[in-house]
């Protein structure tokens, strides 16, 4: 369980980021979501393009049992 949590829009990066969504680079001027979780004692940040932000929240809207039938797929 997550102690602490936040979040912030960056407008743009003063550094090329690594996205932890897409595995693809943030350069140097594009926007980023950036966040920062504490747990069980340890820090844990990371970045992300906006797009990838937006598209992972479009996938926690199924329902659980619907995204398990899928994974069964595979």
């Amino acid at each position: 369980m997550s102690e602490f949590f936040s979040s912030r829009s960056i407008k743009a990066v003063r550094k090329e980021r690594h996205c932890e969504s897409c595995g693809l680079k943030i350069a140097v001027g594009q926007p980023a979501e950036y966040f920062a979780t504490k747990q069980e004692g340890d820090m844990f940040c990371w970045h992300a393009h906006p797009e990838c932000c937006e598209a992972e929240k479009s996938w926690s809207v199924l329902p659980l049992d619907e995204g398990r039938e899928n994974m069964a797929d595979m």
